[in-house]
């Protein structure tokens, strides 16, 4: 996927989840709960995400 919004890495949002609260950030768990691997580049300003199963 790519974008031209606000640089955003999900793997960097992954690290700083709160456990206490079991519904945020729920979609970020689910999308690495289902996926091997996720790779995250910002190249000439735009997000690249690329999402193996």
């Amino acid at each position: 996927m790519k974008d031209d919004c606000v640089p955003f890495d999900p793997k960097e949002r992954n690290t700083v989840l709160d456990d206490s609260d079991p519904a945020k950030n729920l979609g970020i768990r689910m999308i690495y709960g289902m996926t091997d691997d996720i790779t995250y580049q910002n190249m000439l300003g735009l997000n690249v995400l690329t999402i193996r199963i």
